[in-house]
């Protein structure tokens, strides 16, 4: 018993004895850091800190037409996407397109060399003209010679046929907007109007109705789909309506007999991939749906249908292969900030939730507490696999891409069980505003796009939603960079960690 008492004793002792080297540890490590921080502030030089302020920025070239932008986290400039942040800094991401869009600040723009174009070039790409309005006409021949096929006059030039797209893909790209106006013809537009715009769309409206392509770059929830859906129904004559994924042709469908029933004969509904069936036909609208996500080829593929008028839909209007200039060829592009609509309280902005855990049965495991709390849930899975799994355990539905007539299925699912399995076929379009909850258990990567997506979800609420991700350690170590696209935005991210 005496011994039992001694180890006891000795052990205790131990314990303290480790605490204690603990703490001085830490003791010494922090003084560490104070001289570290004191010496640092004491070599700083007066014109240093007056040469950050005038410059609070890094500017690194990237490639062709886009920068990375190094700021420290307490200057208050929010430009392009967020690429990478740690507790001192932010990383932009900025290509001279955004501009066109959501105008970026002088100084920046010169410091990235931003220069105004010494060229001022209309182009109708329908027929193929270029119209040189500034600049000096041997430039133009110098540097667009290979796609001029004659000189009509002095300052008119026939672009060759079949260059036509790839000449303006390269106006783009060397920063000239060349759209100019081209009005509706007043005859191709009906009286009916199916609901009323708010202010942004009237306006978005306005600029198709005078340029007859354009771009609609609007954040998630604001109404982009329902703005197309109004010009569907205002144009007379055949449409085209192009989307990623089959889900977005159910949601589309039943969105035209809803509101406009008797245009459901005139519009082709159709994927991407299905294009090729089509590009020998006519039509007087196409509608390009989440037109940041199709494939390359999809652009040009699109450019060369004959149509008179066009609209593109995009509320991520940046790519990851960096192809961005080709978003801008649909047409003229309008847009606003995020901030304004959340000004506005015409989008949400509910808080993310991260919550970390060791394994993927830990995942499952959080998963379950979080459905045992009655919500309208959307779960994302990737993985078909584990989404059967899931689906199994939580006696839930798994819609993915082999199911048919998946928006019935989704609505039904949540009505009956008030949770539905997604895979990544419900990232793009759908609107649900009855949905309460977005739960991510896997997803692609770090793809920034897919989050800003998915997020998106809960800002088509009717209420203020709910937005988790689970992630383990490992996930977030290698993925974080996916919530780069919440941060930008400004929405607050909580991690909870297991």
């Amino acid at each position: 018993m005496q011994i039992d008492e001694a180890l006891k004793e000795i052990k205790e002792k131990l314990e303290k004895t480790k605490e204690e080297l603990s703490n001085i540890e830490k003791d010494f490590e922090e003084s560490l850091k104070r001289h570290f921080v004191t010496s640092i502030w004491k070599n700083i030089k007066k014109e240093e800190i007056l040469s950050f302020i005038k410059k609070p920025y890094i500017v690194q070239p990237v490639g062709e037409n886009e920068w990375r932008l190094i700021v420290p986290k307490f200057i208050p400039l929010e430009v392009g996407w967020l690429e990478y942040e740690d507790e001192s800094y932010r990383v932009w991401r900025v290509n001279r397109y955004i501009d066109w869009i959501t105008p970026i600040p002088q100084l920046l723009k010169e410091e990235l060399g931003f220069e105004k174009p010494s060229l001022e070039l209309g182009f109708d790409w329908e027929n193929g003209v270029l119209k040189v309005e500034k600049g000096d006409v041997k430039e133009v021949k110098k540097r667009y010679g290979s796609f001029i096929y004659k000189e009509v006059d002095h300052s008119t030039f026939q672009i060759k046929s079949q260059k036509r797209f790839s000449f303006l893909v390269q106006l783009l790209k060397d920063g000239i907007l060349p759209y100019r106006p081209k009005p509706v013809d007043p005859n191709d537009l009906n009286d009916r109007e199916i609901f009323e715009l708010r202010d942004y769309q009237k306006e978005a409206y306005n600029l198709f109705l005078k340029y007859s392509h354009l771009l609609v770059v609007f954040p998630f929830g604001t109404g982009k789909s329902f703005f197309a859906l109004y010009v569907l129904a205002k144009v007379k004559g055949k449409k085209l309506v192009v989307v990623p994924t089959r889900t977005l042709i159910e949601q589309w469908q039943e969105r035209i007999l809803k509101y406009c029933p008797d245009e459901l004969a005139n519009t082709t509904v159709i994927t991407y991939q299905s294009l090729h069936k089509v590009v020998n036909k006519s039509f007087d609208l196409i509608i390009v749906d989440e037109c940041h996500h199709s494939p390359s080829d999809t652009f040009s593929r699109v450019f060369f249908i004959n149509r008179k008028y066009t609209i593109g839909l995009s509320g991520s209007p940046y790519r990851e292969d960096s192809r961005t200039e080709l978003i801008y060829t649909i047409g003229y592009p309008v847009g606003a900030d995020w901030n304004y609509f959340f000004r506005k309280g015409i989008v949400k902005k509910p808080k993310a939730y991260v919550i970390l855990v060791q394994s993927q049965e830990d995942k499952v495991f959080e998963l379950g507490k979080l459905l045992e709390i009655k919500s309208l849930t959307l779960i994302y899975c990737d993985s078909i696999t584990q989404g059967k799994e899931l689906a199994k355990k939580f006696n839930l539905d798994f819609i993915y891409s082999e199911t048919k007539k998946r928006i019935d299925k989704i609505e039904e699912a949540l009505d009956k069980k008030g949770a539905v399995i997604l895979s990544r076929i419900g990232d793009e379009g759908i609107s649900l505003p009855e949905i309460q909850r977005v739960i991510e258990f896997s997803f692609l990567y770090g793809s920034r796009r897919q989050e800003a997506q998915r997020y998106g979800r809960v800002m088509h609420a009717l209420s203020e939603g709910e937005h988790y991700i689970l992630m383990t350690y490992d996930e977030f170590e290698s993925y974080k960079k996916r919530l780069y696209s919440l941060l930008e935005k400004g929405i607050e991210i909580e991690f909870i960690k297991r």
